[in-house]
């Protein structure tokens, strides 16, 4: 079980049983053998979308609807809410009955006032405020006026939900000059955990997202870009207790007149308490998934007019997460037992020669830009279209496997990529040499499913999505595949 990433559920099968499930489980993801099949369609523009614990959400700013998926044992559910609040965005944890609701305001540059944003907490059975928010439903902060180069308007956000955690990143100022500001809440509480506004971290960052409890990612694009881990007091605010630098790990060497201009950060969605049942006696490992990272590079750019005259490349960076996991375990691990509070020194810094050729796949591009929940505990779900045009080949990137290379039926082959069979980046491209990468993965390739634009998954479904707008109206369908 460890070995898939997957973890036991408390349910009242013998071990036996369990094993037979696991292989029932294995037999059906290797040969993409699903259960049952059903099509669901919401009639309406997909502003924004969450997928979590089963669950899938989807707004278009003024209603929002979820869908409890259908499993192999169940047919499952929907609620249609009216929002009496005007939706940017939203998180939910449906294990906590939790949403919460970005709200849209109408500051889309600059605000002499400054601009308030709201965090509303609540139900998703009943779109009311949620009772554990003990001390208030909605949460506010300022960003003051001039706060970025460009105003403090908010070009692009990005929610996210750990148990009693609440992050949200903001891009401030305009589409051509803007910076992040990241704050953590306690939602239960409605404390204040980090602002990097008082808090700034070590580098400039581009995306950010919260691992654990205590722990977090950033992205930066300093240099040839780098990953930054840091480790956060849960009271780090309220003490004036900065969040420590644990380690760093570089990127490929850019050629001259490259960059990286985006990196975007992608894992697996946290469910504060994870359903158990007879059907579903194990779940994947928050802890021990992948971490994947969609980037984009320019090459070609003239240092004299600061522009990018040339051509952009996309790229998808595969690394497992138990791999940072196990780089930062013993640092933490005196941090906490030192209980100090004054600032420590910053953590090792990996070049990519001594993390990124063993531990990590770079894939040119593999997933889709601006679509997330392709990925769950050990496998990647990509369209062989790249989310470019309809297609009916579905490839699963499996990084959970024993060596095995076959053809399993008509429609459905395992080809293993081991180790000595690199991915190898060659020129063009915007790297100073040839990049070769030697993590092993499974590809497994299924031809015959419906055709879909993209693929989401989660630990029981893959997903496939086809959206419209037409002058019928603009919808989206979900193809559900059950395991």
């Amino acid at each position: 079980m460890s070995g898939l990433g997957l973890t036991a559920s408390h349910n009242t099968l013998t071990h036996v049983e369990i094993l037979q499930k696991l292989r029932e489980r294995r037999r059906r993801w290797d040969t993409l053998d699903h259960k049952t099949f059903i099509t669901l369609q919401i009639d309406s523009s997909c502003q924004a979308y969450e997928l979590v614990g089963g669950v899938f959400g989807q707004t278009d700013g003024t209603n929002i609807t979820f869908c409890w998926l259908p499993s192999s044992t169940s047919k499952g559910r929907r609620i249609d809410h009216q929002s009496p609040i005007p939706l940017r965005d939203f998180a939910m944890d449906p294990s906590q009955d939790l949403l919460v609701i970005l709200e849209q305001n109408s500051i889309y540059y600059n605000s002499d006032e400054g601009n308030v944003v709201v965090l509303h907490l609540r139900t998703m059975s009943t779109n009311l405020p949620h009772e554990k928010a003990t001390r208030t439903p909605k949460i506010e902060f300022n960003i003051p006026p001039d706060n970025a180069p460009a105003g403090n308007g908010i070009v692009g956000a990005a929610l996210y939900i750990m148990r009693h955690l609440l992050s949200i990143n903001l891009r401030i100022g305009s589409w051509t000059e803007s910076r992040c500001r990241v704050l953590i809440f306690n939602w239960i509480t409605g404390s204040l955990v980090y602002d990097s506004d008082q808090f700034p971290l070590y580098h400039d960052f581009e995306d950010f997202e919260i691992l654990d409890d205590d722990l977090f990612i950033m992205s930066s694009h300093d240099g040839c870009g780098s990953l930054h881990l840091y480790t956060f007091d849960s009271d780090g605010y309220a003490k004036q207790i900065p969040p420590t630098q644990l380690c760093a790990f570089k990127l490929p060497t850019l050629s001259k007149n490259s960059s990286l201009v985006t990196s975007v950060i992608n894992h697996d969605p946290c469910v504060a308490f994870p359903s158990a049942s007879d059907d579903q006696p194990f779940r994947p490992r928050l802890n021990d998934g992948l971490l994947v990272f969609s980037l984009t590079y320019h090459i070609g750019h003239d240092e004299e007019c600061n522009q990018c005259t040339g051509s952009t490349a996309d790229y998808t960076l595969i690394v497992p997460s138990g791999f940072l996991f196990r780089c930062v375990a013993e640092k933490m691990a005196q941090i906490r037992d030192s209980q100090a509070v004054e600032p420590q020194p910053l953590g090792r810094v990996y070049e990519w020669d001594e993390w990124g050729p063993s531990a990590s796949r770079l894939l040119h591009p593999c997933v889709p830009k601006g679509w997330l929940r392709f990925l769950s505990g050990q496998q990647v779900a990509v369209s062989s279209s790249n989310g470019n045009a309809v297609d009916q080949a579905l490839q699963i990137l499996d990084f959970s496997r024993h060596p095995d290379s076959r053809t399993l039926t008509d429609d459905t082959t395992i080809l293993y990529v081991g180790r000595d069979v690199p991915t190898e980046i060659v020129d063009p491209s915007p790297f100073e040499e040839d990049v070769m990468t030697h993590l092993p993965y499974h590809r497994i390739i299924k031809s015959s499913l419906a055709p879909c634009q993209l693929y989401m998954m989660d630990e029981q479904r893959i997903i496939g999505v086809t959206l419209s707008d037409d002058l019928n109206g603009s919808r989206t369908v979900l193809h559900v595949y059950t395991f």
